[in-house]
């Protein structure tokens, strides 16, 4: 049986984003057309794979596998020579702005998640230590955190890798 790789959901958005920008079908990205003369979507290719890796950090074979490519080669050459024709096309570097623009309001920081959910918790009168990741829980309250406060802790818990420290009052 054949391994299928999917994709995530930042690669989808940064194709549907470049293929608007580049005024092409999202479709057009990952098919192979090996003549020169379309630039344009050879550029909006190369542009998705350099915004995938610079902004989300995807690994490069990911990057190749995303776009149906064997080797990891590909999305290395797209990074290097979109970078650098960015430093010298200022149309490139006008597109490449704009879907980092449109691509920013999508994002959510992870660090903001982070803080979000500290503050989410203090308010519930827990306290939260982001320089030492840590949770202090007072001993009497841990047994009945239920809902939303446990999903919470839960999720710095495994998610960010704090580690939980029971208070006596």
């Amino acid at each position: 049986m054949k391994k299928t790789h999917h994709s995530s959901i930042e690669q989808i958005r940064v194709d549907s984003v470049v293929s608007k920008i580049f005024n092409i079908k999202v479709s057009e990205l990952k098919q192979y057309k090996p003549y020169r003369s379309i630039t344009q979507i050879s550029e909006a290719r190369g542009v998705s794979m350099f915004l995938q890796h610079t902004i989300y950090g995807i690994s490069f074979p990911k990057i190749a596998r995303h776009f149906n490519k064997k080797s990891h080669a590909t999305p290395i050459a797209a990074c290097k020579t979109i970078s650098n024709l960015i430093e010298t096309d200022p149309q490139l570097r006008e597109k490449v702005n704009l879907c980092r623009q449109v691509l920013s309001n999508y994002c959510v920081d992870v660090s903001k998640q982070r803080y979000n959910l500290h503050y989410l918790i203090a308010a519930a009168g827990i306290k939260v230590l982001g320089s030492t990741k840590t949770i202090y829980i007072p001993a009497s309250t841990y047994s009945t955190l239920n809902g939303i406060l446990n999903n919470r802790i839960k999720r710095l818990v495994h998610k960010h890798n704090y580690r939980i420290q029971l208070t006596i009052e």
